[in-house]
């Protein structure tokens, strides 16, 4: 029982490096019914739970998983919108920012929307890529990501947001596409650093292209 709980635990850890503090991995759902096992098998001598148990937080952590694509964009491989109402920001503070990608409409007009699907792929890959485990990339519609990164520093915000154009310029010097990619800021707020308080996001710091330049 205690190495099924510490397979669960080491999975957790892993999908926590992997993704940041916005990733979420069911890890629960499999040591509760493995917890509660124990607890009885400490309790009652000669009861054997922890293969029944196992099987149940197996099936638990498949449901919950099966459930986790729902937030998934099948594209991309990012998160999509849904997420963005899913996710536990706890009460850390984060920084949020909305890009799109720049004259994506003229790729799927010009080159087909197997090229544009191909462009989104490239795109998401690069922020992939500049979060790390620092944050999440999400597709929230279209050619439109949200970038949510674990930290209130907006330097860490305006950094991101470079590596990854530095990421979409060295796809375009090596892919050889007849159009390049590249991203911008909506026209509010590259960024916003804020921490949630009473389910209310309060805003510490943004940066805004309209005062403060690209």
């Amino acid at each position: 029982g205690l190495v099924f709980m510490a397979m669960a635990i080491a999975l957790y850890i892993k999908s926590r490096i992997k993704g940041g503090v916005f990733q979420f991995f069911p890890v629960a759902h499999f040591i509760i019914p493995m917890l509660t096992a124990l607890i009885v098998q400490y309790n009652y001598y000669g009861i054997s739970l922890i293969w029944p148990s196992a099987a149940v937080g197996l099936s638990l952590m498949l449901m919950s998983m099966q459930n986790r694509n729902i937030l998934m964009d099948k594209l991309t491989g990012l998160f999509n919108r849904n997420y963005l109402k899913a996710v536990n920001f706890g009460d850390k503070p984060f920084c949020m920012m909305m890009l799109d990608l720049n004259d994506f409409k003229s790729i799927n007009d010009n080159y087909g929307h197997s090229e544009g699907d191909a462009a989104l792929v490239a795109a998401a890959q690069a922020m992939t890529e500049a979060v790390g485990n620092r944050g999440t990339a999400v597709r929230y519609a279209g050619d439109e990501f949200v970038i949510l990164l674990n930290t209130s520093d907006k330097n860490e915000g305006l950094a991101c947001s470079e590596r990854i154009n530095q990421n979409l310029e060295h796809y375009n010097s090596v892919s050889k596409k007849p159009y390049k990619l590249s991203i911008s800021a909506g026209d509010r707020y590259v960024l916003i650093c804020a921490f949630l308080f009473a389910g209310h996001i309060l805003v510490i710091d943004h940066f805004s292209p309209l005062t403060d330049g690209i």
